[in-house]
């Protein structure tokens, strides 16, 4: 088990609204401040969540990749905002908005 293993696994993330947002930005900001290796690590494993069914990880990958993920995850997270899981669907959105707000 590697260290963004361990994090993802036992860090609290909610992602609700823009107020939830900027609390996730600092926690995860903290985790991979002068570790960029760590950051690469931290998006694989919320890429690994994503295919997941796990809906609390699925839910925590979206917070990591609204403050970190780019265009190759748009498609997965489109698929969740669609979803009928309306906790999940709106974490989706909110991550969407932020590497939307990214590539620009």
């Amino acid at each position: 088990m590697t260290d963004a293993t361990e994090w993802f696994s036992a860090t609290f993330l909610r992602l609700s609204d823009a107020h939830s947002l900027v609390s996730v930005e600092e926690i995860i900001g903290a985790a991979v401040r002068d570790r960029p290796e760590f950051e690469v690590a931290l998006v694989t494993e919320a890429r690994r969540a994503l295919a997941g069914d796990d809906r609390e990880y699925i839910h925590r990958a979206c917070a990591v990749l609204a403050v970190t993920g780019g265009a190759s995850d748009v498609p997965r997270l489109e698929e969740i905002a669609r979803s009928k899981d309306s906790w999940l669907a709106s974490a989706a959105r909110l991550a969407l908005f932020m590497v939307g707000s990214r590539a620009k």
